[in-house]
């Protein structure tokens, strides 16, 4: 299954081929809101400059970023004050809300996936054509940054797709151009070049089921019956 949107406490990670939801608390469990990293903490959290969520002590509010004796005089990212602080409603696909009553609310920074639409005080995350990572419209034209397989055209900001490398693992392709492409793993049955352009076959051993090679250097993983040799480069006939 492949994820299209997740909710507003999770944020989208690419798995392979597909892409799955990940809660935020992946970073901390009082985080609420995430995009790569956690952007938002819970009541009674703030968010510290290393990304994690700490509890509030020096304040007494919950939401409280700053505080005079025992009132509090401003509010961290994420809520409004009216005396007190509250936290904003929630914006679909939005990582950094800002607000300033519970019927106003706007994006300052928007998901992957997604960019921002509106005017100030009204901005929402919509929707980037399935071809970007991110992106500054809708369109396939509007592109700023490709998934794994895709690069982007600068003369035309669009996202596209990299040469195959043969025997190179879904997930694995990587390219800056449409000349220039490189894989991280290669298949088994097959290891990358040194410079991991390409990646090549590791050949046959007899009598051998399954051959893995690093380096250009091959190993039997399994031999077929009636032989032994499992992981070296022979296979030879076992005792009669």
């Amino acid at each position: 299954n492949n994820c299209t949107s997740c909710i507003d406490t999770a944020e989208k990670i690419l798995n392979g081929d597909n892409y799955e939801c990940r809660l935020c608390t992946h970073y901390h469990n009082k985080c609420v809101r995430c995009s790569q990293r956690c952007t938002q903490c819970d009541e009674g959290y703030v968010l510290s400059s290393a990304g994690s969520c700490e509890a509030i002590s020096s304040c007494s509010g919950v939401g409280c970023a700053t505080c005079s004796g025992s009132s509090c005089t401003s509010c961290v990212s994420g809520y409004f004050s009216d005396g007190s602080c509250h936290l904003c409603n929630s914006i679909t696909s939005c990582s950094v809300i800002s607000c300033g009553s519970l019927t106003y609310s706007t994006c300052l920074s928007c998901n992957d996936g997604t960019y921002p639409l509106g005017s100030a005080g009204s901005v929402t995350c919509q929707a980037c054509h399935s071809s970007c990572k991110t992106c500054f419209g809708a369109t396939d034209n509007m592109c700023l940054s490709c998934h794994p397989g895709s690069y982007w055209d600068s003369s035309t900001n669009r996202c596209l797709p990299c040469t195959i490398i043969p025997g190179c693992q879904s997930g694995s392709l990587t390219c800056s151009s449409s000349f220039y492409q490189t894989c991280s793993n290669c298949e088994p049955g097959y290891f990358a070049s040194s410079s991991s352009t390409s990646c090549i076959p590791c050949g046959t051993i007899a009598n051998c089921a399954s051959v893995n090679c690093t380096g250009g250097t091959r190993i039997c993983t399994t031999c077929l019956d009636g032989y032994g040799g499992d992981g070296t480069p022979t296979c030879t006939a076992c005792p009669t």
